[in-house]
């Protein structure tokens, strides 16, 4: 298992050997936040939330978090992971208020130290809490829908992973729409033949 997620190599005769890219490989068939991936990297990092609003959810969100109605309301905050003066990672993060309550919504809208990472906002305010998380992965280039606030060039290459959290009763609490740059973060997926 370790040699399939890249962490050691086999040399037939020789032993096993700690891989050089161990540092770098992050799999994401483990649901941990983008900030423990940078940490585990050995990299010190700064959140920036870039505004944070009580809004109503929208189409595409009420649908992927199987809401009553477009208009019902959720936190809804931008936020940019940054090393230095890079950005590695932007993301879009909505939570109904149903889930975490207006109240804390209403808080985390002025103290923005709440708003990372997302699963303790979760955790601190609702008695759900996120089971797993579905993915999808896709590329996409600059201007990035939501931060054309950003300095970032046309045309820029980065990943999409849109994401929602579930609870172990397969209800979903949370919506993402991250936008990852070409760091030096490496992430393998897992492939499991049936």
């Amino acid at each position: 298992m370790l040699a399939d997620r890249g962490f050691v190599y086999r040399l037939h005769g020789h032993g096993t050997f700690v891989s050089r890219r161990s540092a770098k490989v992050h799999t994401l068939n483990e649901a941990v936040s983008f900030g423990t991936m940078l940490t585990a990297q050995g990299l010190e990092y700064e959140v920036r939330v870039h505004d944070a609003q009580i809004d109503s959810a929208g189409l595409e969100v009420a649908g992927a978090l199987d809401l009553e109605s477009a208009d019902e309301l959720l936190l809804k905050f931008r936020k940019s992971f940054l090393v230095g003066s890079d950005a590695y990672m932007h993301n879009v993060n909505s939570v109904p208020l149903s889930v975490i309550g207006a109240d804390a919504a209403k808080r985390a809208c002025v103290d923005h130290a709440m708003l990372d990472p997302l699963d303790l906002l979760i955790d601190s305010h609702s008695a759900a809490s996120t089971a797993y998380v579905l993915s999808t992965l896709e590329p996409v280039a600059a201007p990035l829908i939501g931060y054309e606030d950003l300095d970032v060039e046309q045309g820029t290459p980065f990943i999409m992973v849109t994401e929602v959290g579930w609870t172990e009763k397969d209800r979903p609490i949370w919506h993402s729409v991250e936008f990852h740059s070409a760091s030096p973060l490496i992430m393998q997926v897992m492939r499991v033949k049936y």
